[in-house]
């Protein structure tokens, strides 16, 4: 290795271990507080979810009373069709009992 080659190393290595000056101008935080846009008021959060869930399990409950009224099931088998409808009411309801308990989190 030749003498320039060992005067380029040692400059190149002292360049890459020297530590950079940072130096932030004053008042640099209060230039960029003001560029930046204001902060638009936080909105308040909606629960039109819930009260679609509450409407349907009210709308549910009003249709096993009217099927259980219109015709009774006088035998429990799947060929009786207000059997039917009503136990896919009955899921339908414990489904969304389950949604808003989880939304409003009281099963975490």
């Amino acid at each position: 290795m030749s003498n320039s080659e060992r005067k380029l190393d040692a400059m190149l290595t002292a360049a890459l271990e020297r530590r950079p000056e940072v130096a932030v101008p004053a008042g640099f935080t209060a230039r960029v507080m003001t560029s930046l846009p204001a902060r638009r008021p936080v909105r308040a959060t909606t629960h039109y979810g819930r009260l679609a869930a509450y409407i349907c399990m009210v709308l549910l409950v009003a249709a096993m009373l009217w099927i259980g009224r219109s015709g009774p099931a006088f035998s429990l088998s799947l060929g009786n069709m207000s059997f039917v409808l009503e136990m896919l009411c009955t899921l339908a309801l414990l489904l969304l009992i389950l949604f808003t308990e989880m939304a409003e989190g009281l099963l975490t």
